[in-house]
């Protein structure tokens, strides 16, 4: 199982640089109804995701407009659930 790590912009970028991977992007449906894209990588152990939602232009007020910290909660929250969904699917044994 891999543990879920979220990393500001400078350290996403400095594990990349020493690490290379495959970055890769999935659409996670805030509470509000928003869709944002959070960026990610993962090696055997780690599933790192950069702690910066993208969204369209039309919804960056919105997304601005929020608690920095219940949005890092509930990304985190969603980010973590999906990783173990799909690590279910993958063993379904678990």
């Amino acid at each position: 199982m891999c543990t879920v790590v979220h990393l500001e912009p400078e350290d996403f970028a400095r594990e990349l640089v020493h690490n290379p991977k495959n970055v890769y992007a999935r659409t996670y449906v805030l509470d509000c109804g928003l869709a944002v894209v959070i960026y990610m990588c993962q090696d055997s152990h780690f599933l790192y995701y950069l702690d910066r939602p993208d969204c369209s232009k039309e919804k960056k007020d919105m997304l601005k407009s929020m608690s920095f910290y219940e949005l890092h909660a509930e990304i985190y929250r969603k980010v973590n659930l999906d990783n173990r969904l799909r690590e279910r699917q993958k063993n379904p044994s678990c």
